[in-house]
């Protein structure tokens, strides 16, 4: 049986981009699910929902943070995040989820094959110490990447395993607490998890960002499937 994609999108006051960005979801991926939860925005976005088929909506309180919900500042705006991922994965049976934003542009259809870490997509951000010590990321790992943000994929059944663990709340704690104190990006939050658990972190061909160095030859080669940074279509 072939590997199966659904998509994580969090919305919030970029109705524009987040039709553009589901317009390009519908061009390669007709069928798939997009579970869309806006996060305190605009309420137009339920109104975009509804012109696509099998997108489920969902409105939400606004998470505290600086941009989007995607900054949360403790445990609890954390858990409130990572809720509506684990909420996805209860919704879906498929085996990897998308994380979407409204600067992620599909491109072409992900080859799934090429997927074979528990996060996939990554770029090198050295950590802190006390971070690297405390997550470990070494043991499963050859080397330490920053990944979890627009565009990259996660394998379902570790997060679903990890998100549900009474532990989890223990270790964000000590993350908020001692490790990073202040706001911190879901992206390195979800890193984070992804090492305490002692999962994989890699890369994926089909991904790129618009400031990565070989961003034009690939646009010129057709090469690239998933584009990170595309805010054209921002207000």
């Amino acid at each position: 049986m072939q590997p199966s994609l659904s998509f994580f999108y969090q919305c919030y006051k970029q109705p524009r981009a987040c039709r553009h960005a589901i317009e390009n979801i519908r061009k390669i991926y007709k069928d798939e699910t997009i579970y869309l939860f806006c996060d305190g925005g605009d309420p137009i976005h339920e109104e975009i929902a509804k012109s696509f088929d099998n997108v489920i909506f969902q409105y939400c309180d606004r998470i505290s943070g600086l941009s989007c919900g995607n900054y949360p500042s403790n445990t609890k705006h954390t858990t409130e995040y990572l809720g509506r991922i684990t909420n996805t994965i209860n919704s879906t049976t498929s085996d990897f989820i998308l994380l979407m934003e409204d600067d992620v542009h599909i491109k072409n259809k992900i080859d799934l094959s090429s997927l074979l870490y528990d996060l996939n997509g990554a770029h090198a951000m050295p950590y802190s110490k006390e971070l690297n010590n405390y997550c470990k990321w070494w043991k499963h790992n050859t080397q330490q990447l920053h990944s979890g943000f627009g565009g990259t994929i996660m394998k379902r059944s570790f997060f679903n395993t990890v998100l549900t663990d009474p532990l989890l709340e223990t270790h964000l704690n000590t993350f908020f607490d001692r490790l990073r104190p202040g706001p911190a990006g879901c992206d390195l939050l979800l890193t984070f998890i992804t090492y305490v658990y002692e999962g994989t972190v890699g890369n994926y061909p089909g991904l790129c960002e618009k400031n990565w160095p070989d961003y034009n030859a690939r646009l010129q080669s057709n090469s690239i499937d998933v584009l990170h940074q595309y805010k054209d279509y921002y207000s």
